[in-house]
């Protein structure tokens, strides 16, 4: 099975527009959510999704993870962001559907940080997940970079 592309959220697109979050130097946080979340390009803020992130009461081992390495490039009618993979941890018990990336301090998000990216971390249908028993729990990136930004003509 195949997790989903990132796509960025159009708040984030008008915050970086409006110069008020910077991708390539502000703190971001990756998160997980939960099969019940339903992706909405109506999400802005992390109040928007926060009741599905995944329950440490079921998944103990699940953190928040500071986002490291993020880097914008130019390219052709816009930009590419990308950043190191994310790593939540080696010997782990997580079941999740989402990861998304938050403008914001982990451990400290506060309901109106930016919702920067979020991605499906599988695709199979509409409630499969991404799970780890005892194991590795990545988000890896494609090499090319988490997505580009570009504007359309259309």
């Amino acid at each position: 099975m195949a997790m989903g592309k990132f796509k960025v959220t159009g708040n984030a697109i008008y915050h970086i527009n409006s110069g008020n979050i910077d991708p390539d130097a502000d703190q971001m946080t990756a998160v997980l959510l939960d099969e019940n979340h339903v992706w909405s390009d109506n999400h802005e803020t992390w109040a928007d999704i926060l009741a599905n992130e995944v329950d440490v009461g079921q998944f103990p081992d699940y953190t928040q993870v500071a986002v490291s390495g993020q880097v914008v490039t130019k390219i052709t009618n816009g930009c590419s962001f990308d950043a190191n993979d994310i790593d939540f941890g080696n010997d782990v018990t997580i079941t999740a559907k989402w990861c998304y990336i938050v403008v914001g301090t982990p451990g400290s998000l506060a309901p109106t940080d930016v919702l920067f990216l979020g991605a499906d971390l599988e695709t199979a249908s509409g409630t499969a997940t991404k799970s780890s028993t005892n194991g590795d729990f990545d988000v890896g990136f494609d090499v090319a970079g988490y997505c580009d930004i570009t504007r359309s003509d259309a």
